[in-house]
C-alpha cells in the first residue's frame, strides 16, 4: 500500500510536469508567431484574448505568463522538496513552515497576477455588453456582468483556495514545530 506523503509527492511531480508542459506550450505560441508572423491562438493559459488584440501585446502577454509560469514551477518545486521530507517523516520543522509559507504567498501572487490579466484583458467585453441588442433591460445586462465575472474568477479560485490552504498548513507545521521542540527539551 503507497503511504500519503507518497502519493503527495507523485501528485505534486504530475502537477509539475503538467505546469511544465503548459509553460512549454506558451513558448510554443510564441515560436508559432515568430515563424509565421501572426498568431492563431484565441487564448494563453485559460486567458481568453480579445479580438482585436496586437502582435506587440501578444509577445509581451506570452513572456509575462511564461514568467509567471515559471515562477510557479519554482514554488511547486519547493513544495516537491517538502513532499519529500513528509515521506521521510521530517514533518514539523521550522524549515517546512517557512517554505509551505512562502509557496503559499507565491502561489497567491501568481494567481492575482493571472487573475487581473484576466480581467484586464476582456474589459471591453465586459464593457460591450450593454451595447449588445439582446440587453433589453438593466437587470440583464447586471445579470450577464455579474456571471461574467464570476466566470473569470471561477477560474482561478482553485489556485487561490490552494494557496491560502498552505498558508493555514505553514501557520499548523509552525506551532508543531514549536510542540515538538518543546517536547524534545523536556525528555
Amino acid at each position: 500500500m503507497i503511504s500519503l506523503s507518497s502519493l503527495f509527492k507523485w501528485l505534486t511531480a504530475s502537477f509539475i510536469f503538467l505546469v511544465g508542459i503548459q509553460f512549454l506550450l506558451t513558448f510554443g505560441q510564441l515560436a508559432v508567431y515568430l515563424s509565421q508572423g501572426s498568431f492563431n491562438s484565441k487564448q494563453i493559459i485559460g486567458i481568453r484574448l480579445p479580438e482585436q488584440f496586437s502582435d506587440a501585446w501578444f509577445i509581451v502577454l506570452v513572456l509575462i505568463t511564461s514568467i509567471a509560469l515559471a515562477y510557479f514551477i519554482f514554488y511547486l518545486l519547493k513544495l516537491w522538496v517538502i513532499a519529500n521530507d513528509f515521506s521521510k517523516r521530517e514533518v514539523f520543522s521550522k524549515e517546512n513552515a517557512k517554505s509551505l509559507n512562502s509557496i503559499g504567498k507565491g502561489i497567491c501572487i501568481f494567481t492575482v497576477t493571472l487573475l487581473g490579466i484576466d480581467f484586464i484583458l476582456n474589459l471591453s467585453y465586459f464593457f460591450s455588453l450593454i451595447n449588445q441588442e439582446e440587453a433589453t433591460s438593466l437587470a440583464y445586462t447586471l445579470g450577464k456582468r455579474i456571471g461574467y465575472i464570476m466566470g473569470i474568477l471561477a477560474k482561478w479560485f482553485p489556485l487561490l483556495i490552494l494557496a491560502i490552504f498552505m498558508l493555514i498548513l505553514s501557520e499548523l507545521i509552525a506551532k508543531g514545530s514549536l510542540i515538538k521542540s518543546e517536547n524534545d527539551l523536556t525528555i
